[in-house]
């Protein structure tokens, strides 16, 4: 894993991303999760037709 250029900070685990417009560009920065990030059973649902069109079994993570 990369660190963040000198004077930037993003904590690990977080979720982070670019600080521009439509956060396409800019620098990290920590934005407040869209709701539908935090829904546990759309994301079992998402993990679960990605499997099943890939072929491919993800892993699972404790959190």
């Amino acid at each position: 894993m990369r660190s963040p250029p000198a004077g930037l900070s993003a904590k690990v685990g977080a979720l982070n991303g670019p600080s521009g417009f439509f956060h396409l560009r800019g620098n990290p920065a920590e934005p407040k999760p869209y709701a539908y990030i935090a829904d546990l059973e759309a994301a079992q649902r998402i993990c679960a037709v990605s499997e099943e069109l890939t072929g491919l079994r993800l892993a699972a993570q404790d959190h």
